[in-house]
């Protein structure tokens, strides 16, 4: 039997424990970073993204296939879905002159990041156009990378543009197969009438598609990187019919790990959909099959699984108890949404925030809530999109932005205050970023 997760532990600690405390167990097992994913996760509202479904349960390579297989269609199958993504040639400018070129297929933590933000902004804006930011810098911070500024091909900004790249260079084949009973007529002796036999539709097939039909990638040859674009519709029709919800922190939080990064998103697929009180079996030959991991042994792969789990246990707190990794198979059962239910917590004590008016009329003049609440914290400008993150500057921004799109009005002032921005606060924040909107030219 294996311990329980380093990433569960941490989670139930919390509930009764002060962050030091906790803190401490972690760096005593050496879990300084599962700590950070998990703190960064409870200690802030949900914050709902979206994924296909089909990516959800069956993933992107992990790391960039080597030789051939780089160029090569990628195959997964789950049940009775089939994703097919096949990299294809694209024109690429190459000292002055247009050239054919093949990117390879999408890998790796970056591409799933960008996977994510795509579709989670398609969802949430109901449209086909997804804007990526005045900057790529601005659209990278938002993913929770702020190396923006590390220069050459290794650099995260490069790596990222990259990955964005070789997503929409590919073409993507979705399928969904089911069986049904058809009768079948009588053809001479032998055929009994009205027998019945199974029959294997297509009940739902997007295929050839692209994420957008026109995509420039960098236009330049400084690198300028286009920051609208298009989805096709096939595509965004996929999306807006089997959007999977996911918390976009957690995301955050495991960035720096595709495979912690697939079985979230794998489990955030399965386990809602597992009935209430049942458990469900599957090999871990199958669980490989929907990784995109490649480790070359199964044995070698229950370990990067379970050492994945010991993170993923925590960022996604809702299925910290519906997941056994111990045996030679894995055992699922059910467990809410990651944006359902959420434990919000906040700093202080990681006490249960609840949201009270604060009380001045005791003695001692100090702000009081209700018994074990918190006063609300005072309002910052945030990291993330307005719309989910702060719904009152979202509302200014709409009101006065003369229809600017929220976004590029967020990254224009974020711009524009630049290191004073975390000291802006409160009302004193309404005021500069009320002024600040009404003064933003109107799109031409």
């Amino acid at each position: 039997m294996l311990p329980m997760p380093l990433g569960r532990r941490l989670v139930e600690e919390l509930e009764n424990s002060s962050i030091d405390e906790v803190r401490a167990l972690a760096t005593e097992e050496g879990g300084e970073k599962v700590f950070q994913a998990v703190h960064e996760v409870l200690t802030q509202d949900p914050s709902a993204g979206f994924l296909h479904s089909a990516l959800c349960a069956m993933s992107l390579p992990v790391r960039c296939p080597k030789g051939e297989a780089e160029f090569a269609p990628i195959i997964r199958r789950e049940g009775n879905y089939t994703l097919i993504i096949r990299p294809t040639e694209r024109m690429r400018m190459v000292n002055g002159e247009l050239v054919p070129t093949k990117l390879g297929v999408p890998y790796g933590s970056y591409a799933r990041l960008a996977m994510l933000f795509i579709m989670t902004e398609a969802v949430r804006q109901k449209s086909r156009e997804v804007y990526l930011g005045d900057s790529f810098a601005a659209w990278l911070r938002r993913m929770g990378i702020t190396a923006t500024n590390s220069g050459g091909p290794r650099g995260a900004r490069a790596l990222m543009q990259e990955q964005l790249d070789r997503l929409m260079s590919c073409e993507w084949s979705i399928r969904w197969d089911q069986e049904i009973t058809k009768a079948q007529p009588s053809k001479g002796k032998g055929t009994k009438k009205g027998s019945v036999k199974p029959v294997t539709i297509s009940a739902f097939e997007a295929s050839d598609m692209r994420l957008a039909n026109k995509y420039g990638g960098v236009s330049t040859e400084e690198g300028e990187f286009v920051s609208r674009f298009v989805l096709s519709e096939p595509f965004y029709e996929t999306i807006r019919d089997h959007a999977v919800p996911l918390n976009e922190r957690a995301f955050a939080a495991l960035k720096r790990s595709a495979t912690q990064l697939d079985l979230y998103t794998y489990l955030a697929y399965r386990l809602p959909k597992i009935r209430e009180g049942e458990q469900v079996p599957i090999s871990w030959k199958q669980l490989w099959s929907h990784l995109g991991n490649d480790c070359k042994t199964i044995g070698k792969f229950r370990q990067t699984v379970r050492n994945a789990w010991e993170t993923v246990s925590g960022v996604y707190p809702q299925a910290r108890g519906s997941v056994d990794l111990s045996g030679q198979t894995v055992w699922l059962s059910y467990a809410d949404k990651p944006v359902d239910n959420h434990p919000v917590k906040r700093m202080n004590g990681l006490i249960e925030y609840m949201s009270v008016l604060p009380d001045l009329s005791a003695d001692e003049g100090k702000p009081k809530g209700a018994k074990g609440a918190l006063v609300k914290p005072e309002l910052s400008f945030p990291s993330g999109t307005l719309q989910y993150n702060c719904p009152e500057l979202y509302a200014i921004a709409k009101e006065h932005g003369s229809g600017n799109d929220v976004n590029r009005i967020a990254d224009a002032f974020r711009r524009k205050l630049g290191e004073e921005l975390a000291e802006v606060k409160g009302d004193r924040l309404v005021r500069r970023f009320t002024a600040f909107c009404k003064a933003f030219d109107p799109p031409r």
